[in-house]
C-alpha cells in the first residue's frame, strides 16, 4: 500500500517531496487506525495547509 500512495503522490503529482512524505508515513503510523486512511487525512491536510 505504502508504494502506490508514494508513486502518486511523490512521483506522479509532486505534492510532496521524498522527506516530506516520510513525516507523513511517520505521522500516520503513530496514529491509531489503517494506514491508508490516517495517510490520506494527513495528506489532505497538509495539502490544504
Amino acid at each position: 500500500m505504502i508504494p502506490l500512495i508514494q508513486s502518486e503522490i511523490v512521483d506522479k503529482r509532486n505534492w510532496f517531496g521524498k522527506d516530506e512524505f516520510l513525516d507523513i508515513l511517520a505521522i500516520a503510523q503513530s496514529t491509531p487506525g489503517a494506514l491508508a486512511v490516517n495517510m490520506s487525512i494527513s495528506i489532505g491536510y497538509r495539502k490544504k495547509v
